[in-house]
C-alpha cells in the first residue's frame, strides 16, 4: 500500500431523529489494497457507506477524493467509486446478463461496450454459464457474486462492498474471497465492511475502527497491534527454574513472566514497544542457561478490535 490518499472522510456527522447517526467519522483511504472498516451493529458503517455514495445527505464534515473536494452529486468523481449494498435487491425476472446490462447503462457505460463488458465482469466473477438464467434462480452466493460484478460496473477505481460474505457457506465465502485479492492484485481498492473479522486479518492491509458513530482508531493493522499496548513474547529456554523466572521479572521493560504449555516455555509481555529478545538471550546466558527460540505473539484483530472499542 502506498501513501496516496484516494478518498479522504473529515469528521462526517450525520444525526437522525431520535440522536442516533454518525458524530465524527475519520477515514483516510489509500490506493491499492483492501481496507477494512469494522464497527458492531449500529455503530455507523452502513450510514457512512451511504453518505460516501450520496444516498443519504450528512449534515456536516467534507470528502476528498483523488486530490479534490467530493460531494455526492459530482458525478464525474462519484463514476471512480463502486458500491455493493448489504441487501442485494435485483428484479427476480431479470437474467445476470440483464442486469448487469441494465446498471451499466445508468453508470454510464457507452453503448458500444455495454455487453462485451458486462459479459468480461461476469465471466470474473464466475457466472458467465449462468448468464441467461433469471436472478431469482440464484443462490447467496451466486447473487453475492452477482453484486460483486455490479459493483465493478464502469471500471471503477474503488469498491466500496458491505458485508459482502454475510451468510454464505463455506464454499461461496472462499470463492470470494479468493476474488477480491484477484481484484487487488489489478490494483483496484476495495473497502470491506464485514463482520468476520478473520477474513479481515487475513485480506486488509490497514483498518478503520468506529464505535457509536466515531472513529476509534485507523491505520495499518500491524501498526495499530504495536500502538494499543503490550507487546508478548512466546520463549523457549534450555530449563525453566525459579530463578530464571524471578530473574526476567525484575528486567526493565518486563510486564510479567508466566509458564505456559509446552517445555521449556514461558510467555513474557512488555509494556510498550521495546525489542527485549537480545536482553532475554543475555539474562539466560548469565544465568548458566540458553534463550533456543524467542517468536513474537501478534494479538489477533478480534482480540484488538474488543480492545479498541471497549
Amino acid at each position: 500500500m502506498n501513501n496516496n490518499i484516494i478518498l479522504q472522510l473529515d469528521s462526517i456527522k450525520k444525526v437522525y431523529r431520535g440522536g442516533y447517526g454518525i458524530f465524527g467519522i475519520n477515514m483516510n483511504i489509500h490506493s491499492g489494497g483492501i481496507h477494512g472498516f469494522l464497527g458492531q451493529n449500529g455503530a455507523g458503517k452502513t450510514t457512512t457507506m451511504k453518505c460516501i455514495m450520496g444516498l443519504i445527505s450528512y449534515d456536516s464534515g467534507s470528502m476528498r477524493m483523488f486530490g479534490e473536494e467530493y460531494k455526492p452529486g459530482n458525478w464525474k468523481l462519484k463514476a471512480r467509486i463502486g458500491f455493493m449494498p448489504e441487501i442485494l435487491a435485483f428484479p427476480p425476472y431479470l437474467t445476470a446478463l440483464e442486469v448487469m446490462l441494465t446498471y451499466g447503462r445508468i453508470r454510464g457505460v457507452e453503448k458500444s461496450a455495454l455487453k462485451s463488458q458486462a459479459e468480461v465482469l461476469l465471466e470474473k466473477v464466475g457466472l458467465i454459464e449462468v448468464k441467461n438464467r433469471k436472478v431469482g434462480t440464484f443462490s447467496k452466493g451466486m447473487t453475492s457474486r452477482l453484486g460483486i460484478a455490479f459493483s465493478m460496473n464502469g471500471n471503477p477505481d474503488i469498491l466500496i462492498l458491505d458485508e459482502p460474505t454475510s451468510g454464505l457457506d463455506p464454499v461461496s465465502k472462499t470463492a470470494i474471497l479468493k476474488l477480491f485479492k484477484e481484484i487487488e492484485n489489478e490494483g483496484k481498492t476495495i473497502v470491506l465492511s464485514s463482520h468476520q473479522l478473520q477474513d479481515v486479518e487475513n485480506l486488509c492491509g490497514s483498518v478503520t475502527v468506529i464505535n457509536r458513530g466515531l472513529t476509534v482508531a485507523e491505520g495499518p493493522t500491524e501498526m495499530l497491534r504495536k500502538k494499543e499496548g503490550a507487546t508478548s513474547y512466546r520463549v523457549e529456554f534450555s530449563k525453566v527454574d525459579t530463578r530464571l523466572l524471578s530473574s526476567l521479572r525484575s528486567l526493565e521493560g518486563v510486564a510479567s513472566v508466566n509458564e505456559i504449555e509446552g517445555k521449556n516455555m514461558v510467555r513474557v509481555v512488555v509494556a510498550g514497544e521495546k525489542d527485549i529478545r537480545e536482553m532475554l538471550a543475555k539474562e539466560a546466558v548469565a544465568l548458566g542457561n540458553a534463550m533456543l527460540s524467542c517468536e513474537e505473539e501478534k494479538k489477533t484483530l478480534e482480540e484488538l478490535f474488543f480492545q479498541l472499542i471497549n
